[in-house]
């Protein structure tokens, strides 16, 4: 149905990946009581969580071709998935979302956050603006949390629901 396990909007995955917290926490859930994997805390840890179960979905979705289905007179068709080069990429990646992937989830950081780019882009926006800040605010950027988003920064500190549904705003009075 689709190309990326993140992009299918109705699995518990995605919803984890787009900052549900009780989607990470059941998915955290289910890595907890696996036979396979033990020693860590997967319901409060989605740093942990998120590689090792994006890698188990990838391994399950993997395209096998079944022995009925290698017989062209069968008139049935090999389930779709992920070919053996796509899931071997996604090993190579360590089962780590690529930060160009995680960018393209509808991330609050890009709506709230007022600026978004490099510190040193962000420190400029806030030295043009500095009267809209308070006089204990010292500096502008601020580091992006919740994910590996590289040197980016924002002039806004996010502190709740950083990957996600935006808050919902009130109604502006005219």
């Amino acid at each position: 149905m689709v190309d990326r396990v993140e992009d299918y909007r109705w699995c518990g995955y995605a919803s984890a990946a787009g900052g549900n917290r009780w989607a990470r926490m059941g998915l955290g859930r289910i890595l907890r009581h696996s036979p396979r994997v033990s020693g860590e805390d997967f319901e409060e840890d989605w740093k942990a969580t998120a590689p090792i179960y994006r890698l188990w979905l990838y391994d399950q979705g993997e395209v096998r071709v079944l022995p009925e289905e290698e017989n062209p007179e069968s008139h049935t068709h090999p389930r779709r998935g992920f070919t053996p080069e796509e899931v071997e990429a996604e090993v190579a990646l360590g089962g780590k979302l690529p930060l160009k992937q995680v960018i393209r989830r509808r991330v609050r950081y890009l709506i709230d956050g007022g600026v978004f780019g490099s510190a040193a882009f962000v420190e400029n926006v806030f030295a043009r603006h500095r009267e809209r800040f308070g006089l204990k605010r010292k500096t502008g950027a601020r580091r992006m949390r919740e994910a590996d988003w590289e040197d980016l920064c924002v002039l806004r500190n996010l502190k709740n629901d950083l990957i996600g549904e935006p808050a919902a705003r009130p109604a502006r009075q005219e």
